[in-house]
């Protein structure tokens, strides 16, 4: 959790860090509070795999999302600030 702050206030710029950390605190107290039951009823009605199926997608999803937001950052992909 520490380190998505320093994410958001390197890709926003300074005019606008405080709306990117904002959002990104949004986004993980919105995924906080519907994440729970989501994964309490795939439990209940598909079992255990489903639930790991979900945790894996939302895992990828998540990576994706990392990737895109580093290429926008610099288009060279293993390259240092």
């Amino acid at each position: 959790m520490s380190l998505q702050s320093a994410c958001a206030a390197q890709l926003a710029p300074h005019e606008l860090h405080g709306t990117a950390v904002g959002f990104l605190m949004g986004s993980v107290a919105l995924t906080a509070l519907f994440g729970t039951p989501i994964s309490g009823q795939l439990v209940g009605s598909y079992g255990y795999l489903a639930l790991s199926m979900y945790a894996g997608a939302s895992l990828v999803v998540g990576a994706l999302l990392i990737f895109w937001a580093r290429f926008k950052l610099n288009k060279i992909i293993l390259s240092r600030q």
